[in-house]
């Protein structure tokens, strides 16, 4: 790794350049777990000095400053990134938070609260994204005819009974295939499994389904309705 290494000016350019990308990028409490604090630090002092040689303002970061707003910076925000430091000062260093009187602590600490509500707004943006495609309500099929559906289940959970054989493919069923012969007869439970449905456990290939039939045996009075 650059950082451990030494070689801050690497490890620098390969941050990321936008809040969007700083979200799979390790905290600041991991870094120091996984090398040491003091390269942490070090990287974040590598930071503050890239800033102070962006600014040309009367009050600027002098040696002193640099490692005191290091250490702070590491005890104050410990579950953000040095990619987030980074980010801050470049945004700070613009003028997006306000004009720039002078360079030392407070200023960069009003810094990072102004990114902080940049960021979070970021990632609450990205979640509400995320949200509405898992939620985004499916389409019926057009094809979808509720009565012949109901008629299948019912041929089925008769089917199903015990004695009884699943009936051959119509003609018309044959054809649906585009075969000449007619397919190899499938075993109708195929990947079933047993679902839960009122206290009774019933065979079928999904919960939907299970609670279908369910309905089905209740009408055709093979399960009571105390169940």
């Amino acid at each position: 790794m650059a950082i451990v290494k030494g070689d801050f000016k690497t490890a620098s350019s390969l941050l990321p350049k936008k809040i969007e990308q700083v979200f799979d990028q390790p905290k600041i409490n991991e870094m120091v777990k996984a090398i040491d604090e003091k390269s942490v630090k070090r990287m974040v002092e590598f930071e503050l000095i890239q800033l102070a040689s962006l600014m040309s303002v009367g009050g600027n970061l002098n040696k002193a400053q640099v490692p005191f707003i290091a250490d702070q910076l590491i005890a104050m925000f410990p579950n953000e990134t040095i990619a987030d430091f980074k980010l801050c000062f470049q945004r700070g260093a613009i003028g997006l938070y306000g004009d720039i009187q002078r360079l030392d602590g407070i200023t960069i600490g009003q810094w990072m609260k102004a990114y902080l509500d940049d960021k979070y707004e970021v990632l609450e943006n990205q979640l509400m994204k995320e949200r509405e495609i898992i939620y985004k309500p499916v389409e019926k099929d057009k094809d979808y005819d509720a009565a012949k559906h109901d008629e299948w289940l019912k041929k089925l959970a008769d089917a199903c009974k015990p004695g009884q054989k699943v009936p051959d493919l119509t003609d018309e069923e044959i054809k649906k295939y585009g075969r000449e012969k007619k397919p190899r007869k499938p075993t109708i439970t195929a990947g079933w499994t047993y679902y839960t449905v009122r206290g009774v456990q019933i065979y079928a290939e999904s919960q939907q389904h299970a609670e279908r039939l369910c309905e089905l045996l209740l009408k055709n009075g093979d399960l009571e309705e105390d169940i």
